[in-house]
């Protein structure tokens, strides 16, 4: 059934949502002074789910790392929001929940958001008047209109330039299924189990019937030469004939997978289930291979140039050849944190969305990691704290030489290498605080968060001297805390600091080359009470603590001794989840000298 909207229903709306805002970034500002204005010739678009009807997650840009951060618009968070950006043009589309007040409360609407993807402002949103209805799938922009699926059984479509409603397309039921456009068809699936074939103009069937699968589909079509693949709620493979909607052959699979689990490459069909990737000839539907991980394949890999990129729970990334399932790599890599999303590939770098705020590139030949960048998350509201992570759950786009990266925090980033990042890292929360007079026993704790928002510390590049010497302090890139603590226990404890003044050093790079330097000094007085746990002393405020999950790699190495006399060598951070930031109480200032 199709409903034609009255166009009366949108006039004269204003945008609502105060939780919406978009920031331009410096780099942007830069950017643009350097950009031509023009509505002619662009470079690749990200039009559909993972880019091309074979959502194969591979672009034909090559953007290479480092990058730095161009802008960010943020609506209302929507947790567990999978949908990712598709960009046509000059402009980016992207769906999060919004609310006039922005707190993103379940049974908030979903929006669409359709902004400038040179400077991330608003060109507009839809709907103007809010609903409980959520955009579940990635938009699809083809020919000047956009198509969005709703949890309301309808697929919407909108008018690129304008957000105006043009025509919807009702279904029975709920629609997971992001649309796909080939040949002037418009195809997609609802958890009725119909996959649908349109004509985009009039609305009519193509087929005779719609397919049913028996069950509801929990994938966007893939569209490969004469067939349509997808997947279903029951570990179901179903391939259908694209011209006529029958039937070619239908597989059920061992394990449960995720929506949006397949991809098409190489002439085959990859779906991971469970721990196994299964390679199926598109045909027959006959399996070519299957191989068996340690971990379960909770996303869709990426294949190109007869290798094929996994990643698992375990946060181990695997490249196997093609045509036989064997290792392409020496070994699989341990990835730094756990993947939320689907790789993406541009050029030789694969980027993978993580569940701990971090956005990861590493290199497709030996899976070396050559980029980190966390996502300081967003709020929704003034009124509101933002959280401590945000979980980076839709894969990445890629288009006009830049990344394209929806968070559940409400947030679209835009990332460039060719961004301006010029200003250094930034230092906070320095402990113990400049110039507090501190008991100096074994145990004590010095540390200091750095942040870059630009391009993102390199923490290779971060060092702390203590008196001149440089002490093995630990860099946490979840918690943005630079961590060093003398051992109070095992084997080996290392002295008290001596009695007098102590000078600090920290260094810290982004990877764009910006350095900053933050010195400050504190006071040891060992006749002070030492500081316990749950509480601070009058002189001392409570140090900043590491983060759960987070292990520091010095292991009995280097002492800080008499007189600040500290050991060397650094480590670097890892592990999951983000910890506390050093917080200084502003009352209970102690006696000491001062800077």
């Amino acid at each position: 059934m199709i409903d034609f909207p009255r166009r009366a229903r949108l006039r004269g709306r204003q945008a609502r949502g105060g939780a919406e805002r978009g920031v331009l970034t410096a780099a942007a500002v830069l950017f643009l002074l350097g950009a031509t204005a023009t509505n002619g010739v662009h470079a690749e678009d990200w039009p559909v789910y993972r880019g091309d009807a074979q959502h194969s997650g591979v672009a034909t840009e090559v953007v290479q790392p480092p990058l730095s951060l161009l802008w960010r618009f943020t609506g209302a968070p929507q947790p567990g929001n999978t949908s990712s950006a598709t960009v046509v043009g000059e402009t980016a589309y992207f769906t999060t929940r919004s609310l006039s007040d922005g707190t993103g409360n379940p049974g908030s609407g979903g929006v669409l958001y359709a902004v400038d993807v040179k400077t991330g402002a608003l060109r507009w949103r839809t709907p103007q008047l809010l609903n409980n209805n959520i955009f579940s799938t990635t938009p699809l922009v083809e020919k000047e209109r956009v198509y969005i699926g709703g949890s309301d059984s309808i697929l919407y479509v909108y008018d690129a330039k304008d957000g105006r409603e043009v025509v919807r397309f009702n279904a029975a039921r709920s629609i997971n299924s992001s649309p796909v456009m080939v040949n002037d068809v418009l195809y997609f699936g609802a958890n009725d189990g119909s996959l649908r074939a349109l004509d985009p103009q009039t609305g009519n069937p193509v087929w005779k019937q719609d397919f049913k699968a028996g069950d509801g589909i929990n994938s966007s079509p893939i569209v490969a030469g004469s067939l349509i693949f997808f997947t279903t709620n029951n570990n179901g493979v179903v391939a259908v004939n694209a011209a006529t909607g029958i039937g070619k052959w239908s597989t059920r699979l061992q394990y449960r997978f995720g929506p949006n689990a397949a991809i098409y490459a190489d002439n085959t069909l990859y779906i991971p289930s469970g721990p196994r990737l299964h390679a199926i000839q598109q045909t027959s539907g006959n399996l070519r291979w299957a191989r068996d991980f340690t971990g379960d394949l909770p996303f869709a890999p990426v294949a190109a140039e007869g290798i094929v990129y996994v990643v698992d729970r375990n946060k181990m990334m695997y490249a196997v050849r093609s045509n036989n399932g064997k290792d392409a790599w020496e070994k699989p890599v341990e990835l730094p944190y756990v993947p939320a999303a689907a790789p993406t590939l541009s050029g030789d770098i694969i980027y993978i969305p993580t569940t701990q705020s971090v956005l990861l590139a590493v290199s497709r030949t030996d899976g070396k990691l050559l980029w980190q960048y966390r996502v300081d998350p967003s709020t929704g509201s003034a009124n509101n704290a933002p959280p401590r992570s945000t979980v980076l759950g839709s894969p990445v786009s890629v288009a006009n030489k830049a990344l394209y990266l929806v968070s559940d925090d409400g947030s679209l980033s835009a990332f460039r290498p060719d961004a301006p990042d010029t200003s250094a890292p930034l230092t906070s929360g320095m402990y113990p605080p400049p110039g507090y007079a501190i008991n100096g026993s074994p145990g004590l704790v010095i540390a200091a968060n750095v942040t870059d928002p630009g391009s993102g510390i390199d923490p290779a590049s971060v060092k702390m001297t203590l008196d001149s010497k440089e002490i093995e302090a630990d860099y946490d890139t979840l918690s943005n805390l630079v961590f060093y603590k003398t051992r109070a226990t095992g084997k080996v404890i290392d002295p008290p600091l001596a009695n007098g003044r102590h000078n600090v050093a920290l260094t810290a790079k982004d990877y764009k080359g910006n350095i900053q330097q933050q010195d400050w000094s504190f006071v040891v007085d060992n006749s002070l009470p030492q500081y316990r746990a749950g509480t601070g002393t009058a002189t001392t405020p409570p140090p900043p603590q590491s983060r759960p999950g987070f292990t520091p790699n010095r292991a009995g190495g280097g002492q800080a001794g008499q007189g600040g006399q500290g050991g060397q060598g650094r480590g670097n951070g890892g592990g999951q989840g983000r910890g506390n930031r050093p917080r200084v109480p502003r009352t209970n200032r102690g006696g000491g000298a001062g800077l």
